[in-house]
């Protein structure tokens, strides 16, 4: 089952978007015309009149000086007190900057820096975590480079990670995430196709990476110890038992998207950018996928026990199904799931470049 919550209009361009762990609230983050950044809290509410109906509605704003690119709230590395976890979120801006916040205290972050202190870099991507009994904030940016900061070292990074392609040029890291199952891990794909595995609790010692082929646009692991990458012309891949490390072997099979129907006839067919991707697991599977692509949200479920990548069987009840929908004309820059408390029911929200958040519910004990 899947039902469409009514698109909620903002007041700016969104470029990232993210569920607040343990509550219906929703972080989204752009820039406006005169670009400014921007903060926007949504609460997701319920209703029973007479149906189970679902609706955003705005808790709060808050103006930033400069645009911004990303916004996370946890990573589940560590175990986050709870007082932490549902009241602290990460942004990252156009001009490099990554800060901490707390809704405590929204006039100044609890923590800043450039991602680079040594000039502005563009940052593609940001992971908040809680390690070592402390907050960090893991940014990757244009310069190739994959920056641990922690709240306790002021200003400069504890970690720096140069990630180059097999030429050694520098690659441009273009999505990070860290792991769902709380073994530390730190994954980075690039530009360039290269998918990084580091264990943070040894970086130096620890690296691996394979070679997917395409430019990998957004990374997501989940508990059953799934790693999911969005890619660049409609792929996706889906790798299993990562906690063992990657391996070779691992980079074979990938799943092409296939095309949504046309929106209108002035709409050109062909490759889209998977620009965000989600990956959870429930009763039924262990890998169900949300991607945000260019022109549809789709929904892909691996029965439990089975791979994105297995032979078609001959019951169609263990084969992959591809859920999708066309929620805006414009493309969709970014996804996150998170489940309704008291429910069977997840919410699917995505946002892209036409000013909207669109929500899908999906009933979460089905097929």
């Amino acid at each position: 089952m899947a039902t469409r919550i009514e698109p909620y209009q903002l007041d700016f361009t969104p470029y990232s978007l993210s569920w607040v762990k343990g509550r219906p609230q929703l972080w989204v983050a752009g820039r406006t015309q005169s670009g400014k950044g921007f903060y926007q809290l949504l609460q997701l509410q319920r209703s029973q009149d007479p149906e189970p109906r679902f609706e955003f509605s705005s808790l709060l704003g808050l103006k930033a000086s400069s645009g911004i690119r990303k916004i996370t709230s946890f990573d589940t590395i560590g175990s986050v007190p709870n007082d932490i976890s549902m009241k602290t979120f990460a942004s990252a801006s156009f001009t490099g900057e990554v800060s901490i916040w707390t809704l405590e205290n929204l006039k100044a972050p609890v923590f800043s820096s450039l991602h680079n202190p040594s000039r502005s870099i563009l940052v593609n991507d940001i992971s908040l975590v809680y390690i070592f009994n402390s907050l960090s904030i893991i940014s990757a940016g244009r310069d190739g480079k994959i920056q641990i900061f922690d709240i306790r070292t002021p200003r400069a990074p504890s970690v720096s990670i140069q990630c180059v392609d097999p030429n050694q040029n520098v690659s441009d890291v273009w999505s990070i995430t860290t792991s769902s199952s709380n073994s530390h891990q730190l994954f980075g794909g690039t530009n360039h196709g290269l998918l990084y595995c580091f264990d943070l609790r040894n970086i130096i010692n620890s690296e691996s990476s394979i070679n997917v082929g395409v430019g990998i646009c957004s990374l997501s692991h989940n508990s059953a110890d799934y790693l999911t990458g969005g890619c660049l012309k409609s792929t996706l891949f889906s790798l299993p038992n990562v906690s063992k490390g990657l391996s070779p072997q691992q980079t074979d099979p990938t799943l092409t998207l296939p095309e949504p129907p046309a929106i209108s006839s002035k709409v050109k067919r062909g490759y889209e950018t998977v620009w965000s991707v989600k990956s959870i697991s429930d009763s039924e599977h262990d890998n169900v996928i949300f991607a945000a692509c260019d022109r549809q949200l789709a929904r892909i479920s691996i029965p439990r026990f089975q791979s994105l990548f297995s032979q078609v069987s001959a019951e169609a009840s263990k084969t992959p199904s591809i859920f999708s929908i066309s929620p805006s004309p414009r493309a969709l820059n970014s996804v996150d799931v998170a489940p309704i408390p008291d429910s069977d029911f997840v919410c699917a929200a995505s946002t892209g470049f036409a000013s909207q958040v669109h929500g899908t519910i999906f009933d979460s004990s089905s097929k």
